[in-house]
């Protein structure tokens, strides 16, 4: 098997952890993709395998935004703790300019970024939001420690190994922000009594050889 073809295995294996991309719809009406068209999507993407792995980073990244931005905003109104609520409005704030960045890299790449979140991941984000208040701090907590560490691997992959200059740029534009919620989430951690990610989650800067699989949400 071939690098590019190896990349491209383990991006689309990935894809099934990015956030349900392709769900059939929306609440409130808006009309995603349906299976069909999700296989023919990869197929088409398969067949390029120069540009299958930058498309569906683009795509990942996107719906993860999407997902982190409104599980974000909707812990900052429940969230008593100072610390838990200043984190979730800076992942609210940069993550909606992060995603008005990678919609026009989108465009320029001819992918399709849903308008909605799929229907299981406002299921994820009730269900946790509907926890007491406690809990609710603690696991977005943990959720952005993991997310984060995870992204940060992958941004910096993606900044290395991309094809598209775009691509490269975005990545590494986001890099500092991405850092900066993983270290504050780290911090708040400790606060809250929990466990904090060793220095092992997160690679050195150096060179990556190997594209990863894209762990997002």
């Amino acid at each position: 098997m071939t690098r590019s073809s190896t990349t491209f295995v383990s991006v689309a294996a990935g894809l099934m952890l990015c956030g349900g991309a392709f769900s059939r719809q929306g609440r409130g009406g808006a009309q995603l993709p349906t299976r069909d068209e999700r296989d023919s999507q990869i197929r088409q993407l398969a067949q390029d395998p120069k540009t299958a792995a930058d498309k569906l980073f683009v795509l990942c990244a996107a719906t993860s935004s999407q997902f982190e931005t409104e599980l974000a905003r909707q812990v900052q109104q429940k969230a008593q703790n100072a610390q838990v609520k200043q984190l979730a409005q800076r992942i609210v704030d940069d993550h909606q300019k992060a995603s008005q960045q990678i919609q026009r890299v989108a465009q320029q790449l001819n992918v399709q970024i849903p308008q909605a979140l799929p229907d299981e991941q406002r299921d994820m984000i009730q269900v946790l939001t509907s926890l007491p208040v406690d809990q609710i701090e603690k696991h977005f907590i943990t959720a952005m420690q993991a997310c984060h560490a995870a992204a940060l691997i992958q941004y910096r992959a993606s900044s290395q190994l991309s094809q598209n200059q775009a691509i490269k740029d975005y990545a590494q534009q986001q890099l500092p922000a991405l850092s900066m919620h993983y270290d504050q989430a780290q911090q708040t951690a400790v606060a809250l009594g929990l466990p904090s990610g060793g220095p092992e989650a997160i690679p050195a800067s150096g060179r990556i050889e190997h594209m990863v699989v894209f762990p997002f949400n």
